[in-house]
């Protein structure tokens, strides 16, 4: 799939690397008026510039684009907008050489999906990419309430550098079913033939008579068909389908070919749809990668060997894992580490591990189980180290001198209804005792625990580290709850409701820059002590939900820094 350009018969393969679009693109800026006056003739007298996976009006083409800067050369403008137009029409070029894919989204955590998106957006190009990312937009932009629109959204439109780009992003998502490079849209049936016979978009790989193969595949999000259906479906799209010379493959195909029917049900989540009500989408696009759900089923808590009370779902934890960026030999510690379920799948991609927790009970396992077990039930490697320890008097050597030595820090702290938020109980113990001296636990607030968390990823995560942690709220959380950090910044807020008084949210920060010690205890302070801890929707969690006063954290002490 390419585009061409015109003058000396040079082109930019999109599936080419960065460095070469680069290249490309700096031809351009340095020669900006030559440059796009090529691409403007390749646009407009019609010359082989490729086709993309996309209405045309998505094209920078004659309509306002280039009809300024013929405007700008005749003078009837300032200087000042000419040079506003150069940058408009800069743009444009570098979404001419990106490609535009349809992404289906399962129907699941619907909250999770652009955050974990542009996290593996920045695990596969890095931070450059990053900044330049534009997001997802939703294909549907119609009427509907607020339910219709979350969970309907199941369909997104993206623009990526190359089709290698958008393979890597969908085998690492766990929340998408597959990307398409998308022939043609519509509204109905006839709106999305009309669009795929207007775009002609390029089948070059199923239109030769060699080894290739393909198979139709009819989905629908919110609707099932029966063979009848499915046949009909397929013989609307004949006009197209005919085209196609590659041999028809139900068993291992080489290509897949979907129609998708987007059919929500317009009263909401509830209710069954009808069976006579119009889609609201209709696409038609080849498939071209499949995502990573198979992680979540290859790793379910149902088949694991030691699982606890708060074990992790598997597919949060995975959730988690990629939002804190983790790849092969990033060094991955969870301080309340429990039976080891969020370790799991930042071992899974290729990470070192490190685990601590203040149950000791938890950490011996039971019988003949315990976290080594689930790791050599998945052929993993074992965690770097398990130690019993308390994050208020945390026993890691402090990494702010060296600059950090976590790349993320995953975890899922105490709330205090099935575990509690606990600290290690200050008093004499005899020398000949210390030994094998298991220390006492106390109970503690749960806002001491999350200020010291933040302190602890600040000293010692890297510049450009991730924390990843649940915060418990309730129906009266506010921006105001979520906790602040002078060297970490917010990613993302995502919620999951639970029940009708709980809830929680999956925070993303990110270590920006680094601090002197003397300034990080005054952050430290300045959270700990300050009027938000007492008002926050977290305080008094358990006894909020439980409804159980004794559960209050107004009796508790403030526990001694170290």
């Amino acid at each position: 799939m390419r585009h061409r350009v015109v003058e000396n018969k040079s082109c930019v393969d999109r599936g080419s690397t960065p460095l070469a679009r680069r290249k490309f693109l700096h031809i351009l800026i340095s020669k900006h008026s030559v440059g796009f006056q090529r691409i403007k003739n390749t646009l407009l007298m019609g010359t082989d510039y490729g086709t993309h996976n996309q209405r045309p009006s998505a094209f920078p083409v004659k309509d306002g684009l280039f009809k300024q800067r013929d405007s700008a050369r005749a003078g009837t403008i300032t200087g000042r907008e000419r040079k506003r137009i150069q940058r408009v029409d800069l743009v444009g070029v570098v979404r001419f050489l990106m490609m535009r894919f349809l992404v289906l989204f399962r129907g699941t955590f619907q909250g999770f999906r652009h955050p974990e998106f542009c996290s593996l957006v920045r695990l596969i190009g890095g931070l450059e990419r990053a900044d330049a990312f534009q997001g997802l937009q939703p294909c549907w932009k119609g009427e509907g309430n607020e339910e219709t629109r979350q969970h309907g959204d199941v369909f997104q439109w993206v623009e990526l550098d190359s089709l290698e780009e958008a393979r890597r992003i969908a085998s690492r998502s766990v929340l998408i079913r597959a990307i398409f490079i998308c022939w043609g849209c519509g509204r109905s049936y006839q709106e999305c033939l009309d669009n795929v016979l207007e775009t002609d978009p390029d089948m070059e790989p199923l239109l030769s008579d060699g080894d290739e193969s393909f198979k139709c595949v009819i989905d629908g999000f919110g609707r099932s068909y029966s063979y009848d259906d499915q046949i009909s479906k397929m013989t609307f799209f004949t006009p197209v389908l005919s085209k196609l010379k590659a041999k028809v493959r139900l068993k291992k195909p080489a290509h897949e070919i979907w129609i998708m029917e987007d059919v929500f049900p317009s009263k909401g989540h509830r209710h069954i749809p009808d069976r006579s009500e119009q889609p609201r989408q209709v696409f038609l696009g080849l498939k071209i990668a499949d995502g990573g759900h198979h992680y979540a089923s290859s790793y379910t808590l149902k088949r694991r060997k030691y699982i606890g009370t708060t074990s992790m779902d598997a597919e949060l934890s995975f959730i988690m894992a990629n939002q804190a960026v983790v790849k092969p030999g990033s060094v991955v510690m969870d301080p309340f580490v429990g039976t080891g379920s969020i370790i799991i799948s930042a071992a899974a991609f290729g990470a070192e591990v490190i685990g601590s927790d203040i149950d000791m009970n938890v950490l011996r396992g039971k019988e003949d189980r315990d976290i080594r077990s689930n790791f050599s039930q998945y052929n993993l490697n074992f965690p770097a180290g398990i130690i019993r320890c308390d994050l208020l008097k945390s026993p890691w050597r402090d990494g702010s001198v060296s600059g950090g030595w976590l790349d993320a820090i995953l975890c899922d702290p105490p709330y205090g209804i099935r575990e509690g938020s606990r600290s290690f109980n200050e008093y004499e113990v005899p020398e000949e005792l210390k030994a094998g001296h298991i220390p006492q636990t106390k109970r503690v607030r749960f806002s001491d625990h999350l200020v010291n968390l933040l302190d602890f990823a600040a000293k010692n995560l890297v510049v450009h580290g991730r924390l990843v942690f649940w915060l418990p709220t309730t129906p009266d959380y506010s921006d105001e709850d979520v906790p602040t950090h002078a060297c970490m910044k917010l990613v993302s807020n995502c919620e999951q409701v639970l029940t009708m008084r709980f809830r929680r949210r999956l925070l993303t920060f990110e270590k920006f820059h680094s601090l002197e010690r003397a300034e990080l205890d005054s952050e430290l302070v300045r959270l700990t002590y300050g009027e938000r801890s007492t008002k926050s929707a977290h305080t008094n969690f358990a006894a909020t939900v439980l409804r159980q006063q004794h559960r209050r954290e107004e009796t508790l002490e403030l526990p001694r820094r170290k």
